[in-house]
């Protein structure tokens, strides 16, 4: 609503600007949606790489011992990173939508 109560949003500022022109930071602009999947994402993201660290840390299988001797360890380490982080965010992503209340 504008000032005054008027709903047409006269007085007001540029899209996403209060009529003073401050901005609000960007996690605001995001629809609640979009920030309820990014913040889901990002704590299956942490999962996923704790879950792969400990996998190389305890080296399960050799794994940490294959991936560190290799001559391509970073871009190994790298693609790992990106298959766990896409697997459990999306899991993460899926789990939180399938879990939301119906209305």
């Amino acid at each position: 609503m504008g000032p005054g109560g008027d709903p047409s949003g006269a007085g007001r500022g540029p899209k996403g600007a209060d009529r003073h022109g401050r901005r609000a930071p960007p996690a605001e602009r995001l629809p609640e949606l979009v920030r309820f999947l990014l913040r889901n994402a990002l704590v299956g993201i942490a999962v996923g790489w704790t879950f792969l660290f400990a996998l190389l840390w305890s080296d399960a299988a050799g794994l940490g011992t294959l991936l560190f001797a290799s001559e391509h360890w970073l871009a190994a380490l790298l693609l790992a990173m990106g298959g766990f982080a896409v697997t459990f965010g999306g899991l993460a992503m899926a789990t939180a939508i399938f879990l939301l209340p119906r209305e």
